[in-house]
């Protein structure tokens, strides 16, 4: 097992009129870029923690426009901007400038890289129902978790309760996308794994119970049923304990959303199994910033159709 040591600034360039006004809408625009190759910083998330309603994701070229309607004159706006490999900042909107630039101090990850040698017994093993059957509704339709949300920075994703000293690394995510909304939309994956080695069900937890198991986000592109996210190439390490993985549908403006009779909506929508209790997984949801699992009762004894594969030593 090695140590990677990663240390990367993240600077903020905020172009033309970073703050703008139309009408009763606040418009808060700029760009991300990396200092260490000034490389654009694609799939950050910027949430106004003022309100905690509005959010938005950069775009593949640093850019992100994230608008606030009738927004309250009196308040002095906050932002924080948060992705994998660069350190969560908050800013004021009273303090930003034309051209302002605001510099991030590096944030320095100990991730874990596990090799599995031939000469070891190693077995595969997974935590989920592979090809599993879907839980359908009375009218023969594909029953679905909350879909994601983009106005409360919402996304879903599953809790894996992992057997202690669990030696080895992950192998593939399987997923079952339904034909509502947009199966094809771009998602990220990621992986938190919480500090405390206990993640209580029905609690409420924000990002900084939680380390990221991964040094960027890994994306993928999907299809209506089953599909097998291969990571294996990756070499990640199965996580010391609990941990939650994460699908967020990436930002790309009006392209992706869709609504229905319960709201609006954006990206794909996840299956849940027609078993309702799965040993080791359950339902797990990220909503304004903050994460829980297991404790939306409408969503309780429905858990997520994902499957996780791992190699074990």
């Amino acid at each position: 097992m090695t140590i990677k040591n990663i240390s990367i600034l993240l600077i903020l360039s905020v172009i033309n009129n970073f703050v703008s006004y139309s009408q009763n809408d606040l418009q808060i625009k700029g760009v991300l870029k990396s200092k260490q190759n000034n490389e654009a910083i694609a799939y950050a998330s910027i949430l106004d923690i003022t309100d905690y309603k509005y959010g938005t994701t950069s775009k593949e070229d640093g850019t992100f426009l994230l608008k606030i309607p009738a927004y309250n004159k009196e308040v002095d706006y906050k932002i924080k901007i948060t992705c994998i490999g660069y350190k969560d900042t908050i800013v004021n909107l009273s303090s930003l400038k034309k051209n302002n630039i605001i510099k991030l101090l590096p944030k320095v990850y100990q991730l874990p890289e596990v090799i599995l040698s031939s000469g070891k017994k190693i077995k595969e093993n997974h935590i989920g129902l592979p090809g599993g059957t879907l839980l359908k509704n009375d009218k023969g339709e594909n029953e679905w978790l909350i879909p994601n949300n983009l106005a409360e920075f919402s996304s879903s994703g599953v809790f894996v309760k992992i057997k202690k000293n669990t030696k080895g690394i992950l192998k593939s995510i399987d997923i079952f996308l339904l034909e509502k909304g947009f199966p094809d939309s771009p998602f990220s994956i990621q992986i938190l794994v919480p500090h405390k080695e206990e993640v209580k069900r029905n609690r409420v937890y924000s990002s900084s119970d939680f380390i990221n198991h991964l040094e960027e986000p890994i994306i993928f592109q999907g299809k209506a049923g089953w599909n097998n996210i291969d990571i294996e190439s990756y070499n990640i390490a199965i996580p010391p304990r609990d941990f939650l993985v994460l699908f967020t549908p990436l930002n790309y403006g009006e392209k992706y959303k869709w609504k229905d009779s319960s709201g609006d909506w954006y990206g794909m929508v996840i299956g849940v199994y027609k078993k309702r209790r799965i040993p080791q997984l359950f339902w797990a949801y990220k909503r304004r910033g903050f994460y829980s699992y297991d404790d939306t009762p409408n969503q309780r004894n429905f858990t997520p159709a994902v499957v996780i594969k791992y190699f074990e030593k």
